[in-house]
């Protein structure tokens, strides 16, 4: 009988091991799961745990600050990559990101709540929060990078446009007609710039023309005035 008790009992402890144990019975500064408050109350009798709570009170707000942002690159990191343009609640990311062991409990950050967590993460413009009868639901919102420029095609259409215009008034003072202008901005290949989204892996191209190639062309299509000379200073005779 004895051997199955002492059988009966590993089993037990095994399977209370693999499972998820009390949040209260946790040191998160030695990282260290107890299972009960006698095994808690042993263990912060220890010399290691004094030790670290000895490193923590010389600067508490530290590692709060610490603990808070691995909690909320963890349960931003689970939005991220299974969540990413879906609506979810928030207890979902939540039970998902302690199934980790090794988690970073939310009574060591600067939150005392869930509801409290992802409505600072609404004021920060990480996340779209709304209230239904479910609880909190989430989005993430997709941050754009610094390099790059949104794309907004409407508005590079309008500005190629007033640039082409510009040019074309421009070179009419020239005598250069609208045909030929049209015609040597279609045939030039060079571009004078390049706009890289790197997200949409799109790419728009604005092409000018080179201005001594215009108006070389244009020179041999256009025959040049000849006005009369009326008066002799315009040959030079004073």
């Amino acid at each position: 009988m004895n051997i199955y008790n002492a059988q009966s009992r590993k089993t037990d402890n095994q399977i209370k091991a693999k499972g998820l144990q009390k949040v209260k019975y946790y040191c998160q500064m030695c990282q260290k799961q107890c299972r009960d408050a006698n095994g808690f109350k042993c263990h912060c009798e220890t010399e290691g745990h004094r030790r670290m709570m000895e490193l923590y009170a010389s600067d508490p707000m530290k590692y709060q600050k610490d603990f808070s942002n691995q909690f909320q690159n963890g349960f931003i990191r689970i939005l991220q990559t299974q969540y990413k343009r879906k609506q979810v609640n928030a207890n979902i990311i939540y039970n998902e990101y302690i199934q980790d062991k090794n988690h970073i409990h939310m009574n060591s950050t600067q939150w005392t709540s869930l509801s409290g967590f992802v409505r600072y993460l609404e004021t920060k413009g990480i996340v779209e929060l709304e209230e239904k009868d479910e609880g909190l639901f989430i989005k993430l919102i997709e941050q754009e990078d610094d390099n790059d420029e949104p794309l907004n095609h409407e508005d590079e259409k309008d500005e190629l446009k007033e640039v082409l215009d510009s040019i074309i008034k421009q070179n009419k003072l020239y005598g250069v007609n609208e045909h030929n202008i049209n015609d040597t901005i279609v045939k030039e290949k060079k571009p004078i710039f390049n706009k890289f989204n790197k997200k949409e892996k799109k790419i728009s191209k604005t092409i000018v023309f080179d201005d001594e190639d215009l108006f070389k062309k244009s020179a041999n299509n256009q025959k040049k005035k000849k006005t009369p000379i009326t008066n002799p200073n315009q040959m030079g005779f004073h």
